[in-house]
C-alpha cells in the first residue's frame, strides 16, 4: 500500500491519516492553493491550520509570505506535533483542534 511506502521512505514522517501520500495527492495540493488564494487579502494574518507531520498547507503558507508565528497548528498525535514542532515553520500546540478552541474561547472572554 502507498502507506507503507511513505513509512518505510521517511518513519519519522509518518502522517496522522497514513491512508496515501498526501505529497501527490493533487486534491491536497488544490485545496492548498485555494487557501493561500483566499488568504492574500486577509489583513489580520494568523492562521490556524489542520496540518499533520508532513506539514504541506503549512509550508504552502509560507512559500506565499506568511510568517511561521503566525500559523498554529494544533495536532494532537505525538510523532506529528514533534515534526511540526521541531520544524520551526509554525507554532505547534500539542493538543486536539477542539481543545485548542476551547482555550482560546477561554482566553478571549477572560479578557
Amino acid at each position: 500500500s502507498s502507506s507503507a511506502v511513505m513509512q518505510a521512505r521517511n518513519p519519522k514522517m509518518w502522517d496522522t491519516y497514513p491512508v496515501y501520500d498526501k505529497r501527490d495527492c493533487p486534491h491536497k495540493a488544490k485545496s492548498n492553493g485555494i487557501l493561500v488564494d483566499m488568504g492574500r487579502d486577509v489583513p489580520c494574518r494568523s492562521c490556524l491550520v489542520l496540518d499533520a507531520a508532513t506539514h504541506l498547507t503549512t509550508l504552502k503558507l509560507l512559500e506565499t509570505g506568511w510568517c511561521p508565528k503566525d500559523i498554529h497548528v494544533p495536532n494532537a498525535c505525538e510523532d506529528a506535533y514533534d515534526a511540526l514542532r521541531s520544524s520551526g515553520n509554525c507554532r505547534a500546540y500539542k493538543m486536539s483542534v477542539s481543545d485548542f478552541m476551547s482555550e482560546c474561547r477561554e482566553t478571549t472572554t477572560s479578557r
